[in-house]
């Protein structure tokens, strides 16, 4: 009979102190403590120096799921209430006598709160039990196992694995270059404390791939990255799947994808201080067929999901296109500065062409700080203006939260917005139409769009 599968914390991993976490199935009816990791979350910046941060929790185990699972969460202080998100997700829950008691009959990620306190939360991640895993480090498998380990810097060569397994945890970060079918497996954690994390420090990318094709990362948690989480760059061919990140530092974005083609990033489960997904343009090479999808993004600041701005090549014509977002969830969006706000974002700046980009099926469940929709021509960490913003499909936009910040739409004289479409977008009860699209968008900033097209009502803003 297989029982869910957790492993201790590693010697010099301090424990959780704010939750005690049990599961058991319908099959073993002994209930197993899950014990409980800590991970910093960003509050505030405090520029130039550092951002202040809090402490969440979070806790993961295996299971083959061949039954239900029961989790039963208790904080260890008193509390009033408590939610389990993303509601999306349809977790049978209940909150009675200070715990949430969970049921689950799948693979599972989720956020427990209790008393609407965001910063001292806990994740859940229920992973399927790995059958294939290795046991042993071999000439092509690099294997860490349950405990803690001090690797710095790993460097995959042409057709290895990185395997992180259940129980490990890996202080340092993986990087490749030049190379070809490399994978990073596992559901243990790689993280990057250890890593310097200061502004004008040498920080390390969590994960970086150079010119690399046939690229494949599932399952691994990443902690505390010092800078940004996943970072390809030049990469063609890549999977991302079933990727958990929590990071609180200055620029921890969670996944950037630099001048790459043919990327699927599917089933992550993001909460980042900056921007939760990141598109960018580095040197001559551009970014196509790319996709979201599936997955849940927390940003303690900065944008959820963004295009730009960040092309740094003015001499030549970088190409952003065929990028998709669908099926995502939203469980925060937190932004002081007016200017970087947006769930949704484009900035076009340089010699960039922007096109043929869509959102689909998007449900905002909080936002704390921020606005929907934000696309417009920049010169943001450039010096001029980009190109062309052309062929954008916004889709199926559920924004049950309250925006504090209207939409930005805006082209300029010589750049008109060529072609955007939105259709099917509410802000809780209200449905954007043609006729009240000013009471969502920001009057100011509505212009020079040929055509914009809403449910089907088309026209040209000048």
């Amino acid at each position: 009979m297989f029982t869910p599968v957790n492993y201790p914390l590693p010697i010099g991993e301090p424990k959780s102190k704010d939750y005690v976490v049990t599961v058991h199935t319908d099959k073993d009816i002994e209930k197993r403590e899950v014990e409980c990791y800590h991970a910093k979350v960003g509050v505030k910046s405090i520029y130039p120096d550092y951002v202040a941060s809090e402490e969440m929790s979070f806790c993961s185990f295996d299971y083959d799921f061949s039954s239900l699972v029961y989790i039963s969460v208790t904080p260890t202080k008193t509390t009033k209430s408590g939610v389990v998100l993303p509601k999306t997700e349809g977790v049978e829950s209940e909150y009675k006598d200070n715990s949430m008691m969970i049921k689950i009959d799948k693979p599972t990620k989720i956020s427990v709160e209790f008393d609407g306190d965001i910063y001292h939360n806990l994740f859940i991640f229920a992973n399927r039990h790995d059958n294939d895993k290795p046991i042993e480090s071999s000439s092509s498998v690099k294997y860490y196992g349950p405990g803690a380990h001090d690797a710095g810097m790993i460097t995959l060569n042409d057709g290895e694995t990185l395997y992180i397994d259940s129980g490990a945890v890996v202080y340092g970060y993986v990087v490749a270059k030049d190379v070809n079918n490399i994978k990073i497996l596992g559901n243990g954690i790689l993280d990057g404390s250890k890593v310097l994390h200061g502004l004008k420090d040498d920080r390390k990318y969590q994960v970086y791939f150079e010119n690399c094709n046939d690229i494949e990362i599932d399952g691994i948690i990443i902690r505390d990255a010092s800078i940004y989480g996943v970072a390809p760059t030049f990469c063609k061919n890549m999977t991302i799947t079933n990727v958990k990140q929590i990071s609180y530092s200055w620029n921890s974005d969670g996944f950037d994808i630099m001048s790459c083609e043919n990327v699927l990033i599917d089933n992550v489960f993001a909460r980042n201080y900056d921007d939760n997904i990141s598109i960018k343009a580095f040197g001559n090479k551009d970014n196509r067929n790319i996709t979201v999808q599936n997955s849940v993004l927390w940003a303690d600041c900065a944008h959820n999901m963004l295009i730009g701005p960040e092309a740094f090549e003015t001499e030549y014509e970088n190409n952003f296109s065929n990028i998709t977002f669908k099926d995502i969830v939203i469980l925060e969006q937190k932004e002081t500065s007016d200017f970087f706000r947006g769930v949704i974002a484009i900035m076009c700046t340089n010699n960039s062409v922007i096109e043929n980009i869509s959102w689909e099926n998007i449900t905002i469940e909080r936002m704390s700080l921020g606005r929907v929709i934000n696309i417009c021509y920049s010169d943001a960490y450039a010096e001029v203006y980009g190109k062309k913003i052309r062929d954008i499909k916004i889709k199926n936009i559920n924004c049950k939260a309250l925006p504090t910040s209207k939409d930005i739409i805006s082209g300029e004289k010589d750049t008109v917005i060529e072609s955007l479409t939105i259709e099917n977008y509410s802000v809780g009860e209200k449905k954007l139409a043609y006729s009240n699209m000013l009471e969502l968008i920001d009057k100011s900033s509505l212009r020079y769009i040929d055509p914009l097209i809403i449910n089907n009502e088309a026209g040209a803003i000048s």
